[in-house]
């Protein structure tokens, strides 16, 4: 009896060792399934279509504002930077710049109060090129950030929230982390590294850190501060990336910055002065359910050959 019952037992536990290997592998087939299909909703671009950003550098800086909305909070940021780019193309006759504002399917006057800001801007001296760059429906701050890059002719690329809320003249301490312009290096500004300077809600400060240990997971929890949206990459990094994108929307910071890990691209942070401004289009909840959701798919995906970083094409 003894021997019969512990053959059931043995059976019984066998059973659900089996029904448990089932249960993981139909759950690793629906993963799987689901990783695909998301896979093919965001294709890389043809490089082939966007011959500005494979060319030669043709200006100093490029100066690309992402902007959803932001009649009103533009202006201030927009006036900031043009009279400090201004300023210094007047200091240094070799500074030129562009700047690029790409208009996401914004519902505002986004577009004319830009083209009014540049047309009654006090200065534009050394400014070789501005354009409103359309992208029409809304696609996501990552695809107006890329569509900037791809439109971009700088040795250096600055991609800039339109929100100001980092002081622009602070580009100069992410420049100084740059030592060749014709290599590949991305520079990014930090907000933890200025901690009296930063002044962040308690809300915010408990949903970065709970970011920065899923970043850790992920592999580019080295970098302190991912969503800043103050970023500095060199012609090369900014070709390494913009071709190899796929996120469209807030979780493309960190994909960003693994293409460049996968590339070996040089990565540093600089501090900088930041406050917080009103008027985020971010909601702090099913936001941040997204965004951890696209990080872990981001590993996943690369780690799996359903995304690949392919050569970074250029033009002589």
């Amino acid at each position: 009896n003894q021997i019969t019952l512990v053959l059931e037992r043995m059976l019984s536990l066998l059973f659900l060792f089996k029904a448990i290997l089932v249960l993981l592998l139909i759950l690793l087939i629906v993963l799987y399934i689901s990783l695909f299909r998301f896979s093919r909703r965001f294709p890389p671009i043809a490089s082939s279509d966007f011959p500005l950003l494979r060319g030669p550098a043709n200006c100093s800086l490029s100066l690309v504002v992402p902007c959803y909305n932001e009649e009103k909070r533009l202006p201030p940021m927009f006036l900031q930077s043009i009279s400090y780019l201004s300023n210094r193309a007047r200091a240094n006759p070799n500074f030129s710049y562009e700047i690029l504002i790409v208009n996401d399917g914004s519902k505002d006057r986004t577009a004319e109060v830009a083209q009014q800001l540049f047309r009654d801007a006090p200065s534009s001296h050394g400014c070789s090129r501005f354009e409103v760059i359309d992208v029409v429906p809304n696609q996501g701050k990552g695809n107006a950030v890329r569509t900037g890059m791809l439109h971009s002719r700088g040795a250096l690329v600055l991609f800039a929230d339109a929100d100001g809320a980092t002081e622009f003249a602070d580009v100069e301490r992410l420049e100084a982390k740059i030592t060749d312009t014709s290599r590949p290096m991305l520079v990014i500004a930090s907000r933890s590294q200025l901690n009296e300077e930063a002044e962040r809600t308690f809300f915010r400060k408990v949903l970065s850190w709970g970011f920065h240990t899923l970043l850790r997971l992920v592999g580019v929890g080295h970098i302190r501060d991912t969503q800043c949206g103050f970023k500095v990459f060199t012609r090369p990094a900014a070709r390494a990336v913009a071709f190899n994108q796929h996120l469209t929307r807030w979780a493309f910071d960190v994909e960003l910055l693994f293409i460049a890990r996968l590339f070996d691209i040089p990565t540093l942070e600089a501090p900088v002065r930041w406050h917080e401004i009103d008027g985020s289009k971010l909601d702090p909840v099913m936001d941040s359910v997204i965004m951890a959701r696209d990080v872990l798919y981001v590993r996943l995906l690369f780690l799996l050959r359903l995304w690949r970083v392919r050569p970074v094409p250029h033009d002589a």
